[in-house]
This record gives C-alpha cells, structure tokens and sequence, in this order.
C-alpha cells in the first residue's frame, strides 16, 4: 500500500501491489519485451517495475500528480514519465517516442472505450494489453451472435485479434472494486480488412444503433440509407430482410458498408 494514499474514485483508482500476480498476468498475456512500451496508469508503479525489468524503454502517463514521490522514486533507468491525461495528448504527440511499441494499460470504464478506439487508429502500435472490467473485456472479444457482442466487438475486431488472457478476482486490487477484471490481448493487424476506419465506425455505430430492430431499419432511419439500396445490398450479400445487426460477423459489416458506401457518399 502507499502510506497515507487517498485513492480518487474520479479516477477510477484501483491497484494491484501483488507483483507475482502482475509478472502472471503479463506472462498469459505473452508479452512481447522485445519492443518499448507505452503504459498508461501507472497507479503505484507496481506494473511500471515489473515492465521495466523486461522491456527495453518504457513510458508512462499517469494523470494523477500526487502520485508523482512514489513513481518518481522509482529511479529505474529506462523509465520516462509523463504526468498527463493521455487523452489529452494528440496521438502524433505520444508516438514520438516510438518507432513501434507495445500498450499496456489498466483501465478504469469510464476512459476504456476512448482510449482503445484512440489507438486503433495507431500506424506504430502493434499490440495492446489492457486490463479492464471482466464484461467489457468479453465484450471486446465477442463475437456475431453472441450475448456480449456489439460496436466495440466489430471496430476492435476490424482492426486486430482480441482475446480474454486472464481473468481477475477484484480482491487482488486495492481499493477493492465492485467488479471483477480481465487482461485482454489486441493483437493489431492493420491490412485485416483495409477499410476506411473512421468512416466504417460511423457506419458499425448506426447500424447497431437500436439492438431491437432489424439492420434495415437501422440503416434507413439511423444511417440515411434509401430502402431500395439496402435490399439491393442484402441481395447482393444473400441477407434476409429481417436480419439484425448482431447477426453479422466483422467481415459481413466490411461488405455491407463497401457495397453501400458506392450507393451514397458516406
């Protein structure tokens, strides 16, 4: 623990200080230490050690300055870090400490959305680790047709290979939160689907708008889509009309979304 600490709940503060359970969740997760890493939150430094001892380079953002005499007394070498809220940071900004690099991250979920999606749009990021609520890291992985799937399961999805590496009890974090955790695993691969990713997240976020209606109308009334475009679309994909947007897999939205995207300017 740190002596005389006040964790901030605005900041969603929530630390592992077990350094056996980081080096386990770092080691199922199959960290690449051959790469520098950017790490975001670096809380109490428990996770900021642990990467320093693998990793080449590592550089940290923590938004919360008072924590600054604990990392600062660190003294490791081979860290920088940087007292800022990222997201603040333009992304150009931040990369220009890297050439390529490796993200790791323990996200509270009010930032997780913004900053997965901030960085997917990375040219230099090759893989992400970040640790965030157990159901929005199943959300992330899930796929067509299951439960947890959803706008984010499709952006990540078109993007990278995500998958759940290890699950986390709350118990293992101080404060104790009221949920559990998982790491999840993002593997980048940009040329997946070499789509247009700013304009298909427009496109995967109107079509998956309202979950109990049918993609027609979700694409009609929430996209600006004409009917007839859309049938022609659904033909041309062998969709039945009444098929909903959870139905579809990641590869099935990049067609949908090429094939309409010549129907009108998007």
């Amino acid at each position: 623990m740190i002596e005389g600490f006040k964790f901030k709940k605005k900041f969603g503060q929530n630390f592992i200080f077990d350094k056996n359970l980081i080096a386990s969740i770092l080691d199922k997760g199959g960290l690449d230490d051959s790469l520098p890493i950017l790490e975001i939150g670096a809380g109490a430094g428990t996770m900021t050690q642990e990467l320093c001892e693998r990793a080449p380079k590592v550089v940290a953002y923590e938004i919360d300055a008072e924590l600054k005499p604990v990392l600062d007394g660190l003294r490791l070498k081979n860290l920088t870090i940087k007292y800022q809220d990222i997201l603040d940071v333009p992304l150009n900004v931040i990369e220009k400490d890297f050439d390529e690099y490796n993200l790791v991250a323990n996200l509270p979920y009010y930032i997780t959305t913004p900053i997965i999606f901030k960085f997917l749009e990375s040219k230099k990021l090759k893989t992400m680790y970040i640790m965030v609520q157990k159901e929005v890291g199943y959300r992330l992985s899930a796929k067509a047709g299951e439960k947890e799937y959803g706008i984010p399961s499709v952006l990540v999805d078109c993007i990278g290979n995500a998958k759940v590496t290890k699950e986390i009890s709350k118990t293992n974090f101080k404060p104790v939160p009221k949920v559990d955790s998982c790491m999840v695993k993002i593997d980048i691969k940009r040329d997946k689907y070499n789509v247009d990713f700013k304009a298909f997240s427009a496109f995967v976020q109107r079509s998956l708008a309202m979950r109990r209606k049918t993609l027609i109308n979700n694409l009609t009334h929430n996209g600006g889509f004409d009917k007839d475009s859309v049938k022609c679309a659904y033909a041309h994909m062998s969709l039945k009309d009444s098929v909903r947007g959870e139905e579809l897999n990641t590869g099935q939205f990049v067609r949908l979304f090429e094939y309409l995207k010549t129907k009108k300017q998007m």
